[in-house]
């Protein structure tokens, strides 16, 4: 448990939103769906069993969006495990994130937008059950492409790949001398730093602490790098390696 909170931490803002954003969800839908199986309220509310069906499939969408994107902001602000940190983990959060983007829109696609978005609920029901691909392999193919969506996306926000071809890390050959800019694992991540990188010549040392050198004399000879850490490890240049 000790060596799991040195990578959790549970009490940053954005993992507790997250935690409930993904137990909320589910309660959600689950409730107001047994709620309008047992009363028929929201049927008679919008005047069709299928525009209530299309009114709540939008509101799962919604909070779906919402939960994605605090989970990304969960795992941006988390300490990251180096040893996620290579081409390896990058390419098999990409794998996982493909294989479950196609279980997920082919389930779709067999279900419909009311079967997908608890149809039954509301007497919406099919003539006969699916048997096509993918619940020809998988009983819960929605739901086992969810977690491997969600899984991959964690993978890959954990890794150096992403984050240079996000433009939050300088990518190799961007900045003369520069080979890497490894982040402290307890690094608090929220923070941003300034640093100004010059063109020529690798960083010096004191650039590589976080010390702010100098104000630039222009701007053609300089650049810039935004960093989410308050520190940096130390500096992996040429002159600093020898």
């Amino acid at each position: 448990m000790t060596w799991l909170l040195g990578y959790v931490d549970p009490s940053e803002p954005h993992f507790v939103a997250a935690v409930l954003t993904i137990a909320f969800n589910p309660l959600f839908w689950n409730v107001v769906a047994r709620w309008e199986h047992k009363t028929r309220k929201l049927s008679g509310a919008f005047g069709s069993p299928h525009l209530a069906c299309c009114t709540l499939g939008g509101a799962i969408l919604l909070l779906n969006v919402l939960r994605s994107h605090c989970f990304t902001q969960a795992m941006r602000s988390q300490p990251r495990m180096q040893s996620l940190d290579n081409p390896l983990a990058y390419r098999t959060g990409l794998a996982l994130l493909g294989v479950g983007g196609v279980f997920v829109l082919s389930s779709f696609l067999a279900l419909g937008f009311t079967g997908t978005f608890l149809g039954d609920y509301f007497g919406i029901l099919k003539e006969t059950r699916v048997t096509t691909f993918p619940f020809s392999i998988l009983d819960n193919p929605m739901y086992w492409g969810s977690t491997a969506n969600y899984l991959g996306w964690a993978i890959m926000l954990l890794t150096r790949c992403w984050n240079v071809w996000a433009g939050r890390l300088p990518a190799h050959g961007q900045a003369a001398g520069i080979r890497a800019l490894w982040m402290r694992p307890h690094a608090d991540l929220r923070l941003r730093r300034r640093l100004w990188v010059p063109a020529s010549g690798p960083p010096s040392r004191r650039l590589a602490q976080g010390i702010t050198p100098l104000a630039p004399q222009s701007s053609s000879d300089l650049s810039i790098f935004w960093m989410r850490t308050s520190s940096i490890e130390s500096c992996f240049c040429r002159k600093c390696s020898a």
